[in-house]
C-alpha cells in the first residue's frame, strides 16, 4: 500500500527494521541509524492524506504480534529526539480519527484528549499523531520480522530490494547499480534453505511478471553483472 505522495509503507517498516534490536532489549539504546529512520519516516508523512494512509497501512497488521518491550518503543521517539509528548493511545480508528497535515486547517479526533469546548493547538495535536504513527510502526515492522528465521525476509521485502534493478533489466541502464547489487546480495544471503530460495525464486518471478518491457536474457545473467558467486538458481 503506497500513498500518493511521500509516504511508503514497505519502505518504512524496512528503514525501522534498525530499531528492532532496542526494541527487543538486546541493546541499551537506539542506534544512530535507527534514530536517523524514524525521522525520515515522521518527515515523510506531513499531510493529511499521507498520515491517514499511514494509519490505514499499520493498523492493518497490529491486530496481533509478538511481545516487545512496550516501554522501549514508548520511549523511542523521545531518545531519537522526536518531540511528541503524550503517552502512548492503544487504539487508533481511521476512519474517525480525522488528521490533517502542516498546510491544512486542523480537526483532529482523539478519544482520551477530546473536549468539546476546547480547542488543542497544531503542535498538541501532531504530536499525539506522530506518538501513535511511530508505535504502531514499530509494532507492525516487527510483526514482519518476527514471521520468518532472524536473517529472513518476506516477499515484500525482496521485491523493495530488488527495485533498484528494474532500470537495468528494462534496458534503462548498460549495468546494474551498486544499490541492486547489494540488495540481490541480501536476497541471497537471506535466503540459505532451499524451501527460503524457492520462495524467493518465486516472489521475484511474480514480480518480473508484472514488468511486460523486462529483457529475461538480463534477469538471467544479473548475478553474474553483479560478481556473485552463488545465486539463488532461480533459473533451474
Amino acid at each position: 500500500m503506497k500513498p500518493a505522495n511521500g509516504f511508503n509503507c514497505v519502505e518504512a517498516k524496512l528503514s525501522l527494521l534498525t530499531c528492532l534490536p532496542f526494541l527487543t532489549s538486546s541493546q541499551e539504546s537506539p542506534s544512530s541509524a535507527c534514530c536517523n529512520a524514524v525521522s525520515n519516516v515522521r518527515a515523510s508523512a506531513l499531510t493529511k492524506p499521507e498520515l491517514r494512509e499511514a494509519c490505514q497501512c499499520l493498523t492493518v497488521a497490529v491486530g496481533e504480534f509478538p511481545n516487545l518491550d512496550k516501554d522501549r518503543a514508548i520511549q523511542l521517539p523521545k531518545l531519537c529526539n522526536v518531540d511528541v509528548g503524550f503517552p502512548l493511545t492503544k487504539d487508533i480508528d481511521c476512519n474517525t480519527q480525522h488528521v490533517s497535515g502542516y498546510k491544512s486547517n486542523i480537526s483532529l479526533s482523539v478519544p482520551f484528549i477530546q473536549n468539546q469546548n476546547t480547542r488543542l493547538n497544531l503542535s498538541v495535536k501532531m504530536k499525539t499523531v506522530f506518538l501513535s504513527f511511530f508505535t504502531l510502526l514499530i509494532l507492525l515492522v516487527f510483526t514482519v520480522t518476527a514471521t520468518k528465521p532472524s536473517k529472513g525476509l518476506t516477499c515484500e521485502q525482496e521485491k523493495t530490494l530488488a527495485k533498484p534493478c528494474l532500470d537495468y533489466l528494462t534496458k534503462k541502464t548498460d549495468a546494474p547499480s551498486a544499490s541492486c547489487c547489494n540488495g540481490l546480495k541480501k536476497i541471497i544471503s537471506s535466503s540459505p534453505t532451499k524451501e527460503e530460495k524457492r520462495a524467493a525464486c518465486k516472489c521475484l518471478r511474480e514480480q518480473g511478471s508484472h514488468i511486460p518491457n523486462l529483457d529475461k536474457d538480463r534477469a538471467n545473467n544479473l548475478c553474474k553483472e553483479c560478481k556473485i558467486i552463488n545465486d539463488l538458481g532461480c533459473q533451474k
